[in-house]
């Protein structure tokens, strides 16, 4: 049987990616010192985002690591990657609402739509534990 971190490759990098960039961003610098960063300053301080980001990694790494103990874990691995898409998609268009052809508006977003696609793994992952529970129900 192959571990989920074997079978979910992209899904781990992104959780560890988004961790590691909160752990960046929580770190006492100004990373965020940027001209281009003024409408994500407005939005939240560094810290905060960098908190965000820090704790929706390690969670999205806690639900991997888990995954198929309970069968509502693909369901929570679902909401961890869709929070790091909304959370990627946010810092896109804070970069777009700035400058439309900076090159972070190109990585936010490529980093958004791979977190959903992690969340179209986690999907079919949920569907398929909720039609085992169902069947384990029936022949219960």
């Amino acid at each position: 049987m192959t571990h989920t971190f074997e079978r979910r490759k992209l899904e781990v990098f992104f959780a560890m990616l988004t961790a590691g960039f909160g752990m960046f961003l929580a770190l006492p610098m100004a990373s965020m010192g940027g001209l281009s960063f003024v409408h994500l300053r407005y939005m939240a301080p560094e810290e905060a985002w960098g908190f965000l980001f820090l704790t929706n990694g390690v969670m999205h790494c806690t639900w991997l690591a888990v995954n198929g103990a309970r069968w509502w874990s693909p369901i929570v691995r679902y909401f961890a990657a869709l929070v790091s898409a909304i959370l990627y998609a946010t810092w896109a268009g804070a970069f777009f609402a700035y400058n439309p052809s900076s090159t972070a508006v190109f990585t936010y977003s490529a980093l958004s739509c791979g977190a959903v696609f992690c969340c179209v793994f986690a999907w079919r992952d949920a569907l398929t534990a909720m039609r085992l529970r169902r069947v384990r129900i029936a022949h219960a």
